[in-house]
């Protein structure tokens, strides 16, 4: 699978704190969202239902991630 990296990724940016809250801000947002659009809707499946568990799990562990890493930056200040 590709990366989901425009052409204009700019790849010379150092994440800071800020960056990092921002990836866990978004990841929280989107996970919620993924449980309530998604969570018990009629319209799926249990195969598709597991599908959308499985993508908040992932959004989940990159949430996890970027908390990590902002505590790592944020133990210079």
């Amino acid at each position: 699978m590709d990366l989901l990296r425009s052409e204009d990724f700019d790849n010379t940016v150092v994440p800071d704190k800020f960056l990092y809250f921002e990836v866990m801000d978004r990841t929280h947002i989107l996970c919620n969202h993924i449980e309530v659009a998604l969570g018990d809707h009629p319209g799926l499946d249990e195969e598709h239902s597991a599908m959308a568990l499985q993508a908040s799990e992932l959004l989940a562990e990159i949430y996890q991630w970027a908390g990590r890493k902002m505590g790592e930056v944020t133990k210079d200040d």
